[in-house]
């Protein structure tokens, strides 16, 4: 637990910094890995006993491997497969991103949460939240949570909204002057939060 505890830390600390998503995510595994390659020649250089020396190499990728397990990588986790539309101005407005949500979602708290970092990261004032529904009551777990940073906003336009999002929630929205561009849940990752970091700082 206590080395679980320290991992979780190393990666939060490695993201306050003020490294992007993808290197945030990439670097701990470096570091795992060094400090793998670090204890192996240490083993090398001052064990006498042969058996020790050569079981060395299989020591040097414990750090490593301990920490895949507890946080494995996919190649999912890098996505930014989005799909490229004319500018969608009644979904999003320009230089915004929109990100369109149901009520009860466990995927759409989870994507606040992500939201809530690129306010904090940003200071963007340009996000907004917007949730399918036409009973305001239905908002109030995404409001709480936004703590009024994020824009959360009832959206009674299904039919559009849903289009656009293929019924797959949450759907991210990014609109520029000559673009909108779409990500499903199931299709942004490290790539792409870096992207829309990039065009919300400027």
């Amino acid at each position: 637990m206590y080395f679980v505890l320290r991992v979780l830390i190393m990666e939060r600390f490695i993201f306050d910094l003020g490294l992007g998503w993808t290197m945030s995510k990439v670097l701990p595994y470096f570091v795992f890995l060094v400090l793998g390659l670090i204890v192996m020649v240490f083993i090398r250089k001052y064990a006498k006993n042969r058996k020790l020396r050569i079981g060395a190499i299989v020591v040097s990728i414990i750090p490593l491997s301990v920490y895949f397990m507890i946080n494995p990588i996919y190649e999912s986790d890098f996505a930014n497969d989005f799909s490229s539309h004319q500018p969608l101005a009644n979904i999003s407005e320009v230089d915004h991103l929109t990100i369109i949500a149901i009520p009860n979602c466990q995927y759409c708290r989870e994507a606040l949460g992500r939201l809530m970092k690129i306010q904090e990261r940003t200071s963007s004032v340009k996000i907004d939240f917007k949730v399918l529904t036409s009973d305001s009551l239905t908002l109030a777990p995404y409001i709480d949570e936004a703590n009024g940073l994020i824009n959360v906003v009832k959206e009674e336009n299904f039919a559009e909204f849903e289009k656009v999002a293929e019924t797959r929630f949450p759907t991210y929205v990014y609109t520029s002057s000559s673009e909108s561009r779409v990500w499903h849940n199931d299709q942004i990752g490290t790539r792409a939060l870096d992207w829309l970091e990039e065009q919300l700082n400027k």
